[in-house]
């Protein structure tokens, strides 16, 4: 006989919206419980706790059972087997790696929760697709010869995503130090559109500090002025310095909060910056990795956005 389970509940903190928990009760008992995940905060501690009734149609008993699971870090990519109409991403990362092919795969099937077949060869390549935006992932695995190392070359637009891999690989296999080749086209053309935000901003943020200067000075001279026509009993013209000092005082006002808006604009900017450069750095490991940060600070500061370019791809100034 079948077990029946007609009710679990299941929690997890990051995979279940709306304060974690989920209640799921069937009037007419099923022998399994489906109970769809949100995969958008999905992260490497992502775990489901179920706790499920179970029993049998003839049970004047049933059973409880409670069990922690903890994800496979990368288990909300799915492993296509056809791929003929998927298109391959235009962005990757590759690098040389010491391991063989069996140790990979090995790391891919327990990292994806699949089964890769472990069987020897020299060489693979495999495919996966997110339940969540559909972000296609190719990983791809060839062994050098007695005097090359092995590459690994992963595909995929996302980033953030290929950087987690990097680390993941480099966690599992205690690797140190670890340099890469990033090719990502679309994140470079974001980047340099941002870093041209960057400038508009800065120019108008010098613009702004020039006109409140002058408007500063020009607030002093009235109101020297206006203390002026008091002291000789000057009434109209008293009246008429200090109603420009309430208009100048108006487009100070107006000139402050351009200059705010326009700071909290740059710092937006600056913001997908930094993360861009946190995201290249996790391409690398050890020295390389703090390599990137501190040539792309000094590229930053000389606003040399094609060493920026370089930095990202190579992780140093070609």
């Amino acid at each position: 006989l079948d077990s029946l389970c007609p009710q679990a509940v299941v929690q997890s903190k990051t995979l279940i919206p709306n304060g974690g928990t989920m209640v799921k009760k069937y009037s007419k008992p099923k022998s399994e419980i489906r109970i769809p995940l949100d995969c958008e905060n999905f992260n490497a501690n992502s775990s489901v706790t179920v706790t499920c009734v179970v029993g049998f149609l003839s049970s004047f008993q049933d059973h409880v059972f409670r069990h922690e699971y903890k994800l496979p870090q990368f288990s909300y990519m799915v492993q296509q087997k056809e791929t003929s109409k998927l298109e391959k991403p235009s962005s990757c990362v590759k690098f040389q790696m010491e391991e063989r092919v069996k140790s990979i795969i090995q790391w891919v099937n327990s990292s994806f929760g699949i089964e890769l077949d472990t069987d020897p060869r020299s060489s693979f390549a495999t495919w996966f697709k997110s339940i969540g935006d559909n972000e296609i992932l190719v990983v791809e695995y060839s062994e050098g010869d007695s005097d090359s190392k092995a590459t690994m070359k992963l595909q995929t637009n996302n980033m953030g995503l290929a950087g987690r891999l990097v680390q993941s690989l480099a966690e599992a296999f205690d690797i140190k130090e670890l340099a890469s080749v990033a090719e990502f086209p679309d994140e470079m053309k974001a980047f340099k559109q941002t870093m041209e935000l960057v400038e508009e901003c800065n120019l108008t943020r010098l613009k702004l500090q020039a006109d409140i200067a002058d408007s500063s000075n020009l607030v002093k001279a009235l109101a020297i002025k206006a203390e002026d026509a008091r002291l000789l009993n000057n009434m109209d013209a008293m009246k008429r310095v200090y109603a420009q000092l309430y208009e100048l005082n108006l487009e100070l006002i107006g000139e402050y909060k351009k200059r705010a808006n326009n700071h909290a604009e740059l710092l937006r900017h600056l913001k997908v910056v930094n993360t861009m450069i946190q995201k290249s750095s996790s391409l690398r490991v050890g020295k390389y990795k703090s390599q990137v940060v501190a040539e792309c600070r000094k590229a930053i500061k000389s606003n040399n956005i094609h060493a920026l370019v370089d930095i990202f791809r190579l992780g140093a100034v070609s």
